[in-house]
């Protein structure tokens, strides 16, 4: 891909920054462990891809509060790489979603909840506040929604749009945050 496009990117992606498997398994490496080893091994990259979605009941995807985040980005960010935040989300529903990746087998009820159960209008909030933490980070480049639309979503409700591709409170929230800090 360099070859192509020279002045691309290349991401070492962490999808679960936490590293809860590592408790569970023998013989993996908790991922902490492997961007350091990844940084210090030569391999020539650019920056860290990391993925904070959560609210749904699967490993590493609980609810976390802002400090853990907070700290989890610090720590990722002390290895002297960028990080990206390649897909933040959070259901936008409390109940499980039929037409998600899971079939409905995700219950948001199931894996704790930040301020009160989910809603379109908590999500919103959740991103603008997850967003002011990483946006406070100087090593945080850039970040990027998981789903787009609840369309073949991975979180139930995770959209920026929902299923008929009407924008939902977090994308009108997005749209702000952009008004907000676009340079002039």
């Amino acid at each position: 891909m360099k070859s192509i496009l020279p002045n691309a990117r290349t991401l070492v992606t962490i999808n679960e920054p936490y590293g809860e498997y590592h408790a569970r398994g023998r013989g993996a490496v908790h991922p902490l462990l492997y961007a350091e080893m990844v940084a210090q091994a030569g391999i020539n990259f650019d920056a860290f891809g990391i993925e904070i979605e959560m609210g749904v009941p699967r490993p590493g995807m609980f609810v976390r509060d802002l400090f853990q985040v907070s700290n989890m980005l610090d720590r990722y960010g002390a290895l002297g790489r960028p990080i990206f935040l390649t897909a933040a989300g959070v259901p936008g529903r409390w109940l499980p979603d039929p037409s998600d990746e899971s079939e409905g087998r995700l219950n948001p009820s199931e894996a704790g909840q930040w301020r009160r159960p989910w809603d379109p209008e908590l999500q919103a909030e959740w991103m603008e506040a997850v967003y002011h933490v990483a946006l406070s980070k100087p090593f945080v480049e850039s970040i990027a929604w998981g789903n787009l639309a609840d369309l073949h979503h991975t979180l139930p409700g995770g959209g920026l749009l929902d299923d008929m591709l009407r924008p939902k409170p977090a994308f009108h929230k997005l749209q702000q945050m952009r008004e907000k800090f676009k340079r002039k």
